[in-house]
This record gives structure tokens, C-alpha cells and sequence, in this order.
């Protein structure tokens, strides 16, 4: 088994496109990895190159103590997992197992017991004798998985493996590979642009965006602190809001709009020295009725969806949006992103409803106007 370690990589493609920008990152050996963001960040050709079908532009690359930059991707000890099967459709599902091993000559009855192990680790030893045509997605995925498996690789590489499962069948299939991997304790890194795949899988989790980690840590740390109104969005479901606000340090308070909230001592102290701030609230964290230090803000109701243990809360105010990238819009807009609510149980709220959503100072974000940084 080994550690990976990428130290300065970059990663530059034909006609100057700077895909990787001097990514550090360390994979300890039996950890699950999350590599998270957008389409286009970089975390499919960082997976490539780890696997070595992308050559590092310049950096270093080690499996343990060992260099790998100039190796072939099969003296590597990988195994992928890709989005695609890729199953052999002539083959039973044993045969598809077992392919890299008859590759490598080993002894038949060696692959029978690797196949069985596998095959019992994923679920399918009932399964062995069928075709893909005969399996479901989510039967043709644990194949996929069981072909990696087999190999007792020193790595596992996985790249967005659940994305053509439906909804249900991806929950349960994620909670499967989470076991799957602690049970074969094997460095794995995993690609995804889905964040609740990476909170729920990665012991921690890595936020890239246009070539350039921002964060790594914990599911629950970049959750609860994140760097930056980028991170800040796009890891929670919904989306934390983000309203451009100023500071009035005559009235301690802060101006959100047309509105003048009273700011808590211990918020004023977060905030001195700044005219200008992005303040930030996750949906979960607003409420109906007041208590001891909160604050409100007058919003008008624009959508309710019945969850029933919940509600989700769409709303407007006549604040600038922040959509998480640095960019503001004005209120208005048709879009509801950016403006949601969760209140927990029925509230009877209904559209063109003016209400007061509270929520506590403590629970409070804020960010730099400027550069979008999280602020002390």
C-alpha cells in the first residue's frame, strides 16, 4: 500500500491552457480523497495524471517514497474506476472480473479466489454467471468496481463512478463504496462535482476551482468554515446565502438593502475597520420568531415547496445577490437561487407573504467584499 503525494503540479496542455496550477496535496495511505468542483476545475486531469494518462507538466508525483512521473500507468499499481463500465458484453461477469488477471497469467485458481472475494465484498456471487446486458446499473457498477478490486492495487482512482445511477441508486451505491474502501484501507482518490458525494464519502475533501485547490480539509470543516464565498456555496445544499451589505459604525448596525440591522458586540468586533462586507446565512440557520441575539431580515415570499418535515422558503428583498464566484446581482431576479429558506415544519407561509426570516449572529458569515475571503 502506499501514501500519494503531489507536490507543485502543474499541468500545462498544447496552446498554453494552465489546467493545474501548483497543486499540493497529500493522500495518506488507506484515506478517501475528494476531489470536488465545477466542470473544469481540474480534478479529472488531476486524477489522469495520478493515474499517469497525463503527463505532469512540472512538479513532483510520489506513490510512498517513490517518484512516478516518468512511469508507464501499468507499472503505476493503480486501479480506475471510471464513469463508464466499460464491461465486456461477450463476457460473464466472473470472466469481466477476472480479464487483468488472466492478463497477468496467474494461476487459475488464484483468480477464482480473488473473484469470489470481490464478488463477496460487493454482493454478486449470485450474479457470476450472468452477462452485463442481464445486470442493472447498479449491478454493472459493482462489476466495475470488483475488476479494480481484484488487482489489490496500492492506489484506487475513481472517477465520478455514480453519476448514471439514478438518485436512489446513487445514495445507496455511495454508502457501499464508503464500507467497501475502509474495509480495503487502500489510498483512493475521488472525482466528483456532486458535493453531497464529497461530504458523505471523503474522509476529507478537496475544493478545486480553475486549476487551483482552495481548500482541503474535513467534509464537516469546510462546511462549517470555508475560505471563501466560492467554497462557502458550493458545498451545502441549498446554497448559503450571500447579500452584499455595509457597515453604519454610528448605529452599529449593518445595512442590507433598504434594511438596518442592529449588529451583536462580538459581530461589530469581526467587522472593524470595514465599510463594505458580504454577509453570509445558510438556509438552515433562518427561522420564524425572534430570539436573544438575532437579527431578521423583511422578506417577500416567492415560493414555498412542502417537504413536510420541511419546508424550503424562496424569497426576495431588495439586496444585491452574491452568487459565490464574486459576482453581485440585483434583486429581482427570476431565479431563486441565493434566496432560500429552510424552516423546519409547516409555517402556513404562501407567495407575496412578507415575513421576517431571524437568524442568529453566531451563525453569521462574513466575507471580504472584495476578495470574497471569510473574515476572522
Amino acid at each position: 500500500m502506499a501514501s500519494i503525494t503531489l507536490e507543485n503540479v502543474n499541468k500545462i496542455y498544447p496552446g498554453g491552457c494552465h489546467a493545474i496550477k501548483d497543486l499540493n496535496l497529500d493522500i495518506a495511505d488507506g484515506e478517501l480523497m475528494v476531489l470536488v468542483g465545477p466542470s473544469g476545475c481540474g480534478k479529472t486531469t488531476t486524477l489522469r495524471m495520478v493515474a499517469g494518462l497525463e503527463e505532469v507538466t512540472s512538479g513532483t508525483l510520489r506513490f510512498g517514497d517513490r517518484t512516478v512521473n516518468g512511469l508507464e500507468p501499468k507499472d503505476r499499481d493503480i486501479a480506475m474506476v471510471f464513469q463508464n463500465y466499460a464491461l465486456y458484453p461477450h463476457m460473464s461477469v466472473a470472466e469481466n472480473i477476472g480479464f487483468a488477471l488472466r492478463l497477468q497469467h496467474l494461476p487459475k485458481s488464484t483468480i477464482a479466489q480473488r473473484i469470489r472475494d470481490a464478488s463477496e465484498i460487493l454482493g454478486i456471487a449470485d450474479i457470476l454467471d450472468k452477462k452485463p446486458r442481464q445486470l442493472s446499473g447498479g449491478q454493472r457498477q459493482r462489476v466495475a468496481m470488483g475488476r479494480a478490486i481484484v488487482r489489490e492495487p496500492s492506489i484506487f482512482l475513481m472517477d465520478e463512478p455514480l453519476s448514471n445511477l439514478d438518485a436512489k441508486l446513487r445514495v445507496k451505491m455511495r454508502a457501499e463504496v464508503k464500507l467497501i474502501q475502509e474495509r480495503l484501507a487502500v489510498a483512493t482518490i475521488y472525482v466528483t462535482h456532486d458535493q453531497m458525494e464529497a461530504m458523505t464519502l471523503g474522509d476529507r475533501v478537496a475544493v478545486l476551482r480553475n486549476g487551483e485547490l482552495l481548500q482541503c480539509t474535513t467534509p464537516q470543516d469546510v462546511y462549517l468554515n470555508p475560505v471563501d464565498t466560492f467554497v462557502a456555496t458550493f458545498i451545502g445544499s441549498p446554497a448559503m446565502n450571500l447579500f452584499e451589505a455595509a457597515i453604519d459604525v454610528s448605529s452599529v448596525s449593518l445595512v442590507v438593502g433598504s434594511q438596518r440591522i442592529a449588529l451583536s458586540d462580538a459581530s461589530m468586533k469581526r467587522l472593524a475597520g470595514l465599510t463594505r462586507v458580504i454577509l453570509g446565512i445558510r438556509p438552515e440557520h433562518f427561522f420564524l420568531g425572534d430570539v436573544p441575539d438575532s437579527a431578521g431580515l423583511v422578506v417577500e415570499v416567492k415560493l414555498v415547496e412542502e417537504l413536510g418535515y420541511e419546508e424550503m422558503v424562496h424569497f426576495d428583498l431588495d439586496a444585491k445577490i452574491v452568487r459565490g464566484q464574486g459576482e453581485s446581482e440585483d434583486a429581482g431576479s427570476d431565479e431563486y437561487e441565493g434566496r432560500t429558506a429552510r424552516i423546519a415544519g409547516s409555517s402556513d407561509l404562501k407567495q407575496h407573504d412578507r415575513v421576517t426570516l431571524h437568524f442568529k449572529w453566531s451563525d453569521a458569515y462574513f466575507f471580504d467584499a472584495a476578495t470574497g475571503i471569510t473574515l476572522g
